[in-house]
């Protein structure tokens, strides 16, 4: 089993400080939460937007995932099945998912900039 399909068990979902941009046949991810910027296909944003759009903010399994790839690609159910564990693994790794245990008080927020100084990321604001 991997750390996805471990994970994904109880649910996930997309990190809510997600910011998705395009550009042409490019891609940007935005993560707040992890300082991060990551560049992805067409492809790959095509899935990340109906992931989005379908599963919404709710927590969902490989198997939900497996399910949509289904319905909206031209794939088998053991395609679907290894293209979205494959998927969950990756996002994890990279943040693009953040597992249910995670959800919560202990997720960092970004907050609003304050007299201290520019916007920051931390969990006591």
């Amino acid at each position: 089993m991997t750390a996805g399909e471990r994970l994904a068990m109880d649910g996930v979902r997309f990190a809510p400080d997600m910011v998705l941009e395009r550009f042409g046949n490019q891609a940007l991810i935005l993560l707040a939460w992890h300082d991060r910027m990551l560049t992805v296909d067409q492809a790959a944003m095509d899935i990340v937007e109906l992931g989005g759009a379908e599963l919404k903010e709710a927590y969902w399994t490989t198997k939900d995932l497996a399910d949509l790839l289904a319905r909206h690609y031209e794939l088998t159910a053991q395609e679907a099945d290894l293209e979205a564990d494959s998927l969950v693994d990756a996002w994890l790794e990279q943040g693009i998912l953040v597992p249910s245990e995670a959800i919560g008080g202990a997720v960092k927020r970004v907050c609003e900039a304050d007299d201290s100084g520019p916007a920051r990321v931390r969990g006591d604001c």
